[in-house]
């Protein structure tokens, strides 16, 4: 039999949304046995602030997930820390946070990895639920694609192609086993990326105003505009 876990402690950071430039508050919580994943936008008091963080309720996808209640309330830029909660093994948790936006910290999962391993993981009394796939199953939207296949291990492969775009990312492929000792060596650690041509226009569509080398790679042409490069060869 496999538990369900969540967090042994509430734990909190303070960092600045990648998009919005606001700084916020984020707190993790532990969360009683079969509730999921539960956002609640702590500076909001007058309407519904509570988002549940399922995949019917996204909203937007455009360089990061929003999702939104029934009251047109949302949070965006999610997908770094339900990737760490997910990889921790846990599946009930409060994520209160003081914004419309996650706090990007820099750029990755790696600072929310620290948080939960600072408190800690519980079992709960309640069995892990699972969906089972029957057949494969794929979706197509211009020149991307996602196809899943049942198995009885969970595996993943990704392949992205920018070689027109940039050399310094070029052709790419990745294959993860699930294992969390890989993911936090080889992938919570990876920062978003973006290009400087696309800087202004992204601004003047009021994202990637909280964004610097400090949160993010930063790709001009061909080069890799921070200092310190690359933190791996296929971040």
């Amino acid at each position: 039999m496999l538990y369900q876990r969540t967090l042994r402690q509430a734990v909190s950071c303070t960092g600045t949304g990648v998009h919005s430039g606001a700084e916020a508050v984020l707190t993790l919580k532990p969360a009683k046995a079969g509730s999921g994943y539960t956002f609640i936008r702590t500076d909001i008091t007058d309407q519904n602030n509570v988002i549940q963080g399922q995949w019917d309720k996204v909203t937007e996808t455009k360089l990061c997930t929003v999702l939104t209640n029934e009251a047109g309330i949302s949070i965006s830029t999610v997908e770094h820390v339900l990737s760490a909660l997910f990889a921790c093994g846990i599946d009930n948790a409060t994520i209160e946070v003081s914004g419309p936006e996650m706090p990007i910290m820099d750029g990755s999962a790696a600072d929310f990895i620290d948080m939960i391993e600072t408190v800690g993981t519980k079992q709960q009394n309640a069995a892990k639920k699972f969906l089972k796939l029957n057949k494969p199953v794929t979706y197509t939207e211009g020149d991307m694609s996602v196809t899943l296949t049942p198995s009885y291990h969970p595996s993943w492969s990704m392949d992205i192609d920018f070689a027109e775009k940039s050399k310094a990312v070029g052709v790419q492929s990745y294959c993860f086993d699930g294992d969390l000792y890989a993911y936090k060596r080889k992938i919570a650690r990876a920062r978003t990326f973006g290009f400087l041509n696309e800087v202004e226009a992204l601004k003047k569509m009021g994202l990637a105003r909280g964004g610097s080398l400090e949160n993010a790679i930063v790709v001009d042409g061909d080069k890799i505009l921070n200092p310190e490069g690359l933190r791996l060869e296929k971040e």
